[in-house]
């Protein structure tokens, strides 16, 4: 679920194989930000693999970007149990 996701709307990063490396892998993918994640399709997002999840993936998206700048980063130091509910 998660790799069609990654890879239709992150950023591709090329790997760079020793010669001779036979590894079917030749690129991985970022996971997309929040702001990409925002402005996806609900329907794409069903059509990659989310079913269901594909509504609450846009809404907590939606939800983290109209937060302050570093506002989720915050919730890492927070040590009010209430705050990161």
């Amino acid at each position: 679920m998660l790799s069609p996701l990654r890879r239709r709307y992150g950023s591709k990063i090329d790997l760079q194989r020793p010669p001779g490396d036979v590894a079917d892998v030749d690129a991985f993918y970022t996971f997309p930000s929040v702001d990409v994640l925002a402005a996806a399709d609900e329907a794409e997002l069903r059509g990659l693999g989310l079913g269901y999840r594909a509504d609450y993936v846009l809404q907590t998206a939606r939800a983290l970007q109209s937060r302050s700048d570093g506002w989720l980063e915050g919730l890492r130091r927070s040590e009010d149990p209430e705050e990161v509910r």
